[in-house]
């Protein structure tokens, strides 16, 4: 069967463009909290999860990273996580939020590994 019709999944010429342009100056942000949004309970389980998962991803000595060492990667005192991590925390919880946020999003970034459907936020500068 003989037809000129055009592939569907090949990009047309002004689709090309457009995506180049995305290339060029697109990012991906790879924090789920920002300082302009409210700081939900979904978003702090999603963070506690997450950090629950670092942990067991990052083992020392057969062990899952200590909270203590956890805690000085993040910039946070170990009380504080931990507290943050058992939702007892009392003190700014969104700013500690960022910060875990920030660590978590550094480390996926280094890491090329990111769950686009869950967490992406692509932004054009």
């Amino acid at each position: 069967m003989t037809g000129s019709r055009e592939n569907p999944h090949k990009p047309s010429r002004d689709n090309a463009r457009g995506l180049d342009a995305l290339a060029q100056q697109g990012r991906v942000d790879y924090t789920m909290v920002r300082e302009d949004q409210p700081f939900t309970a979904e978003l702090e389980r999603q963070l506690i999860e997450d950090l629950k998962a670092y942990r067991q991803d990052n083992p020392r000595n057969n062990q899952p990273l200590a909270w203590g060492r956890l805690a000085n990667l993040i910039g946070v005192s170990q009380g504080t996580l931990v507290d943050f991590v058992k939702s007892k925390y009392k003190g700014d919880k969104q700013a500690v939020a960022l910060k875990i946020d920030r660590f978590l999003a550094e480390d996926r970034e280094r890491a090329g590994r990111f769950d686009f459907r869950t967490h992406a936020r692509i932004t054009i500068t």
